[in-house]
């Protein structure tokens, strides 16, 4: 559908792609006029039915059925893991919104500029390595550009960023949620947590990450050390306002 038609589309959009999330939503921020951009992190399993991925969709359909615009939508669709929901995403399925200019300064070094001088930025997406001023940008040439320089780096920045850079982005994406529940069920709470963290480790060089599989157990071990601190702030919080004096 054409942009002005869409609020007219029974479908709501979404990505299983957190980079392409992050970088539609940075389009839309640079280039467009509204500013108060949020990426939700909705739980899948909670749209069972009622979901599907376009690429599906485009495959059903017959050769002699295809729009003229067929593959530049397949194409899109395979770029953005695109996922129309029907009708409506209800409350529960959705962990967290979080505020796009909350997640800048938390992203992987790899997807910074190197060596600049962050006092004197003018937009905290001055910072980002790519070009968010760009009229007409490629995804497909960011994710080349991104990973080209994930492995320009030493070795030792790589699993930095593959291990804690990760795992930083991934609270930053569950925060509130991660928060909540994590002093109820510590498990869902850090399995979640680290299944994001391992996405987001993976994206820019999956073979690499293949070759370095001590970065799992690291991951694991740096959400289990976060988990654990946060359960424990929390439960101090409780217990201070169980004994604090209850005003009448």
């Amino acid at each position: 559908m054409e942009w002005t038609q869409r609020h007219k589309s029974p479908f709501v959009s979404t990505t299983f792609s957190f980079i392409w999330a992050i970088w539609e939503a940075t389009r839309r921020y640079r280039v467009g006029l509204k500013h108060d951009i949020e990426i939700a992190v909705i739980d899948s399993r909670m749209l069972a039915g009622r979901a599907a991925t376009t690429l599906e969709l485009l495959r059903k359909g017959t050769p002699k059925e295809r729009h003229l615009d067929y593959w530049k939508w397949y194409r899109y669709a395979l770029e953005s893991q695109n996922v129309l929901v029907h009708g409506s995403i209800p409350a529960p399925a959705v962990l967290t919104s979080v505020p796009l200019l909350s997640l800048v300064d938390k992203l992987p070094a790899y997807l910074l500029r190197q060596e600049c001088d962050h006092t004197k930025l003018l937009s905290p997406f001055d910072s980002l390595s790519w070009d968010t001023m760009d009229r007409k940008p490629s995804f497909r040439q960011f994710c080349q550009d991104m990973s080209d320089q994930f492995l320009r780096l030493p070795t030792e920045h790589r699993l930095r960023d593959a291990t804690g850079g990760s795992v930083r982005l991934a609270m930053a994406f569950l925060r509130p949620w991660f928060h909540k529940v994590v002093a109820k069920d510590f498990t869902n709470a850090t399995e979640t947590a680290c299944t994001l963290a391992f996405i987001i480790a993976q994206w820019p060089a999956q073979w690499w990450s293949r070759d370095h599989v001590e970065m799992w157990s690291v991951i694991r071990s740096l959400v289990q050390a976060v988990a654990e601190e946060v359960r424990e702030k929390r439960r101090s919080e409780l217990a201070e306002e169980v004994r604090r004096p209850q005003g009448v």
